[in-house]
């Protein structure tokens, strides 16, 4: 081996080192397109999730507040009944009272015959 081949063996390597490092940098834009790729699907799919999991936190607030009316319309109906119950408590022990006081009223007079 001469000195012209020497040169022209050093010439090939370096030309083959170019070719590598072109091809490794191709490699890696490629690679890097392909992980781009990937954190664009999974961004969207956090957002999907994220919409999703807003929807259903409005519908279940919307579902609360319509149960929470509807314990307070329970609770007033309650009270209501609970009203009405001790008014009709009320009637009878006045009428019981009444008819009591009559009663007796009769036996005095009676007594007094």
């Amino acid at each position: 081996m001469n000195g012209e081949d020497f040169k022209r063996l050093e010439q090939i390597v370096g030309n083959f080192k170019e070719e590598v490092k072109a091809e490794f940098r191709h490699q890696i834009g490629i690679q890097s397109e392909h992980v781009q790729h990937k954190l664009d699907i999974v961004v969207e799919g956090h957002e999907a999730l994220r919409n999703e999991i807003r929807d259903t936190r409005e519908e279940l607030s919307e579902k609360i507040k319509f149960v929470d009316f509807k314990v307070e319309v329970l609770n007033k109906k309650i009270d209501g009944v609970r009203m009405n119950s001790i008014k009709r408590l009320i009637v009878f022990r006045i009428i019981s009272i009444r008819r009591l006081m009559a009663f007796r009223i009769i036996l005095i007079r009676r007594l007094m015959v």
